[in-house]
């Protein structure tokens, strides 16, 4: 009888440890995400005070901050930000003084002579604007080796890299949603092809589009949301369902842009049938004159 008692006594301290080290577990995770989240606000604090020349207004800390906690932005495109901004710019600075302000800000020191030196005559003699500039900086080793201390990601994703056929048609088309959007319906020939859809990736039906010119709904669809991608929006590409007016339900392939926590439904190959009646642009599920689209699921 005492033997199973201790069993009970030891099976109870047993499940008692293990509780308290999940709650070790969750608790070190709580820290770590607050830590860095302080960490992320850090960073961008910094950027008001060299940039700026004054503290964080509490909205503008926020947005900056959960972008950049979220990935949605980099260091390099935040540094960017307050560069560009018209705060910044008003500040009027000789090109000496942005040099220091570059400095301070992006390496987290004041400029040795010869580095000042360099940097401020590429500017004196027009070989480099301070758009260029404040880029290399951002390139650079030692700002890379900041944003690593700070937890945030350097840059985003190259799209040249990542959709080198979706850059080639914005840099003809113009780096614009619409343009993207009309260049999709105009450019490519709708072919019926059961066997294309997604089973196939959207980096494969997007080649088929841009290579090509032709396909069926899921390269339509494909070349869009490659297109939105390289513009920066946060697009998905689409498979499910839709009824059409005859009451027949057929597979189809669409995009979905999320949009300020909205999101808004985007369908070229809807519109390419009949562009004087039909409009796939810009809209929200259940809007008149369109599909009913069903069994959503997004394949990215």
């Amino acid at each position: 009888m005492k033997t199973g008692i201790n069993k009970l006594i030891s099976v109870f301290i047993m499940l008692v440890m293990i509780t308290c080290m999940s709650v070790n577990v969750f608790a070190d995770v709580n820290d770590d995400a607050s830590r860095n989240e302080d960490s992320v606000r850090s960073f961008v604090e910094r950027l008001y005070a060299y940039c700026l020349e004054r503290e964080a207004d509490p909205e503008g800390l926020n947005n900056w901050a959960t972008a950049l906690i979220n990935n949605d932005t980099g260091g390099l495109e935040t540094a960017r930000g307050f560069f560009n901004s018209t705060e910044f710019i008003a500040r009027d600075l000789n090109n000496t003084d942005f040099i220091r302000v570059c400095y301070n800000t992006l390496l987290d020191r004041a400029p040795d002579e010869d580095g000042l030196s360099y940097w401020v005559a590429l500017l004196d003699n027009n070989e480099q604007t301070r758009d260029s500039i404040v880029d290399m900086f951002c390139h650079s080793q030692e700002f890379i080796g900041l944003c690593d201390q700070y937890g945030i990601i350097n840059s985003l994703p190259d799209p040249r890299v990542t959709y080198p056929e979706a850059c080639a048609v914005l840099d003809l088309v113009g780096w614009d949603l619409r343009a993207a959007y009309d260049w999709t319906r105009d450019n490519i020939t709708y072919v019926r092809d059961i066997n294309v859809d997604h089973r196939y990736t959207s980096r494969q039906l997007a080649h088929r589009g841009f290579s090509e010119g032709n396909g069926n709904c899921f390269v339509f669809s494909a070349c869009f949301y490659e297109l939105a991608c390289a513009l920066g929006y946060d697009a998905h590409q689409i498979t499910g369902h839709i009824t059409r007016s005859t009451g027949l339900v057929v597979i189809h392939s669409w995009v979905e842009i999320d949009i300020d926590g909205t999101t808004w439904v985007f369908d070229p190959e809807f519109e390419y049938v009949d562009k004087e009646h039909r409009d796939g642009w810009y809209f929200q599920y259940g809007r008149p004159r369109t599909f009913v689209y069903q069994d959503i699921t997004r394949m990215n």
